[in-house]
């Protein structure tokens, strides 16, 4: 079986390592998604990943990220802020309208989360796709402190 699955191997190299550049977004797996789909794809094999929207519908982090992302950039657009300013945002003044809509992260209580776990949870999250959104992050040249943007793609599908 080892001897076939390098015939394989070595037929998909001698074509130039043809990719899938049409794969699902994959938070840290979309450079081994598009070189396996273009692997099967090559040897005639469509629809590698062909359901995975299906599946993001039962991960509940993914859509708990989807919104949150999705509000913060109804709200910051794509301007970048600190963890502090994302964190002071949060705070709806009495009586106004809680601007998150609930989705700010919070502790498993409810809680607004430590400066600590807030960055710890933002770090985790950069460069994840969720769905056609992901989170950015850059040190601030002038102040040399972490900022975050939210970044749109919009020819996902």
């Amino acid at each position: 079986m080892l001897r076939h699955v390098l015939t394989l191997v070595l037929d998909w190299t001698a074509q130039g390592v043809p990719i899938a550049t049409d794969v699902p977004q994959m938070r840290q797996f979309i450079r081994w998604a598009q070189y396996l789909g273009g692997f099967l794809r090559h040897h005639g094999v469509d629809g590698f990943l062909g359901n995975a929207d299906a599946g993001r519908g039962l991960d509940e982090d993914h859509a708990e990220w989807y919104a949150f992302l999705s509000t913060w950039r109804q709200i910051h657009s794509e301007e970048p802020v600190t963890a502090q300013q994302l964190r002071a945002g949060a705070e709806p003044e009495y009586g106004a309208p809680d601007v998150w809509k609930g989705t700010f992260p919070s502790t498993v209580t409810g809680k607004p989360l430590s400066a600590k776990a807030r960055r710890k949870r933002l770090a985790g999250q950069v460069d994840r796709w969720r769905g056609d959104l992901v989170l950015r992050s850059d040190t601030d040249k002038h102040t040399k402190i972490k900022v975050y943007s939210v970044e749109h793609r919009a020819d996902s599908s």
